[in-house]
């Protein structure tokens, strides 16, 4: 056998113990993170004392944990939602009422949702309600690439996002099954 054969043959069973080797990670392959945006549409719903550019995204919150047996109705919950400028690498908060009033308070960061595409500003916004409506802690899980396994990752993961519209669904699952 030449070399050049045997370069081949060779390089075809590296890449194929790599690609099995790797199977469990391919949903989280880190060429995925730039994947085709997410699609959202206008809300068929309003949401009092919700700034208008958060209803569409509180509607599909509460249409995706029902679609996963999660009843969410976020204005049972008397959500107020708002924007303000915050700190470098801080993407919003979500708190109690401090008067003891029966409402949480959603304040996202207004310069990171001016400059995020549609699948980051859903990403942001359900990770605000993952903490504040679903009680979910931090989760700064990684694949062996480093992409985030949820996104419930802190506001300073060591974790790369990955959501997007091809992915959308397994962060989800693990959003609204955990």
């Amino acid at each position: 056998m030449n070399f050049s054969k045997f370069f081949r043959l060779s390089l075809m069973t590296f890449s194929t113990i790599f690609i099995v080797s790797c199977a469990t990670e391919l949903s989280f392959a880190p060429e995925e993170a730039t994947g085709p945006e997410i699609s959202v549409g206008d809300a068929t719903q309003q949401y009092q004392n919700v700034d208008e550019r958060l209803w569409s995204y509180l509607e599909r919150f509460e249409k995706e944990a029902k679609l996963r047996d999660v009843y969410v109705d976020v204005r049972t919950i008397g959500l107020i939602g708002s924007f303000e400028v915050m700190p470098a690498g801080v993407t919003g908060t979500c708190t109690d009422d401090p008067d003891g009033k029966p409402y949480k308070h959603l304040t996202l960061n207004k310069d990171m949702w001016i400059a995020a595409d549609k699948s980051t500003r859903e990403l942001m916004v359900f990770h605000q309600l993952g903490r504040c409506v679903l009680g979910r802690a931090y989760n700064d899980d990684t694949t062996t690439n480093g992409i985030c396994k949820s996104i419930m990752r802190s506001d300073v993961s060591v974790c790369i996002d990955n959501y997007n519209a091809n992915t959308r669904e397994i962060y989800l699952d693990e959003l609204f099954n955990n």
